[in-house]
């Protein structure tokens, strides 16, 4: 299939100009009756897909994550209201050695 957009590679033999437009119905029948003879010769009646355990872990974790919310609501109404409060502190230190383990860690 060939499209032809505002005539870039200049006007094809036999094919008209096209201002503007583009022209992928070229061959889009030719191809469709192609691609449904393809279809009727392959038979996928009998394909199968194993996947390994780490793969169906894999898969078990990912929707497991997808289900959680992305805030964590109770937790930021906790800090919230200590703020609130005047009870929430900082640790320095802990804040210290996170941010340090972060750069070795992505080796910045």
């Amino acid at each position: 299939m060939v499209n032809h957009i505002n005539n870039i590679n200049g006007p094809q033999s036999g094919t008209a100009r096209n201002s503007g437009s583009v022209d992928n119905n070229a061959n889009s029948n030719g191809q469709a009756n192609s691609h449904a003879r393809a279809d009727a010769l392959v038979d996928n009646s009998n394909d199968t897909v194993h996947l390994s355990a780490r793969a169906q872990e894999l898969g078990r974790i990912q929707r497991d994550l997808q289900a959680l919310p992305e805030i964590d609501e109770a937790r930021v109404n906790d800090i919230r209201e200590r703020i609130d409060n005047g009870t929430y502190t900082v640790d320095a230190d802990q804040v210290a050695t996170r941010i340090l383990a972060d750069e070795q860690f992505f080796g910045s």
